[in-house]
């Protein structure tokens, strides 16, 4: 009985030191945050949609020595069912709250992660040198998402885990006078940041259809900046190659 209760101590002492070392990341997050200026969503403890325009914006515009633009677009599967759960939602409330804290130790500090709005978030990942690369931090959110505890956040979440679906894009630096013309045209760089999010939607959809038919999670795609379009790697528009192929489904689903 004495080693059973030394037992029981040790993992009640581990699981003390977890917590708190995951609380001082997310205090150390929201403290550099603050300090930045940047309003906090109240519910996830993440950055809003205005500083998430910024922050596309700036990297769109940055010089960089190497690396590319990694963008990751998502929302949680059939979130619906959370909040049918009860009338005041907040089934669904403690989804999003837990994810805020998934997100805020599990993305790197020179990323940047935001609530976008709803059940709908965005994180940027400077310098990430390929695709693969990219892919490499989608399914690093997932693995956290899947071996996050939430069973023992609240029991109904067992009858469905939280999951979601993503789309990647991943932009190679831009060329030196892609990046002056985003400087010196006005209105460039907003209509580039609106037919990125497009994109990234639109991959996010083709991944909800593929989750309903049991397939992949995660839809990607390169995507080139030339003459103020983002184009695929057959340098065709690829916003409306995207509403061809996904663009049908989305509005089937």
């Amino acid at each position: 009985m004495e080693c059973v209760a030394d037992a029981v101590q040790s993992v009640e002492a581990e699981h003390k030191r977890v917590v708190a070392a995951k609380d001082e990341v997310i205090s150390r997050y929201e403290a550099e945050l603050t300090d930045r200026g940047a309003p906090l969503d109240p519910q996830c403890r993440l950055p809003m949609r205005v500083r998430c325009d910024e922050e596309v914006t700036r990297a769109l515009m940055t010089e960089r020595r190497g690396g590319g633009l990694a963008f990751f677009f998502w929302d949680f599967f059939r979130f619906r069912w959370y909040n049918n759960r009860d009338r005041d939602h907040q089934l669904g409330d403690t989804v999003l709250r837990c994810h805020g804290d998934i997100l805020r130790t599990c993305i790197r500090q020179n990323s940047h992660v935001f609530r976008f709005g709803g059940d709908e978030f965005l994180a940027l990942a400077p310098d990430e040198d390929s695709l693969d690369a990219a892919l490499a931090v989608a399914s690093r959110i997932e693995d956290a998402i899947r071996t996050y505890p939430w069973i023992g956040t609240d029991h109904r979440l067992s009858d469905h885990l939280p999951q979601v679906n993503m789309g990647v894009l991943y932009i190679p630096i831009p060329a030196e006078v892609e990046r002056l013309a985003m400087r010196d045209t006005p209105g460039l760089v907003d209509r580039l940041r609106h037919d990125l999010y497009k994109i990234l939607d639109l991959l996010m959809y083709g991944a909800k259809a593929d989750m309903e038919r049991g397939e992949s999670r995660v839809h990607s795609r390169i995507g080139h900046i030339v003459n103020g379009l983002i184009l695929d790697e057959q340098s065709k528009d690829l916003r409306q190659q995207l509403e061809q192929q996904i663009g049908r489904e989305r509005s089937e689903f």
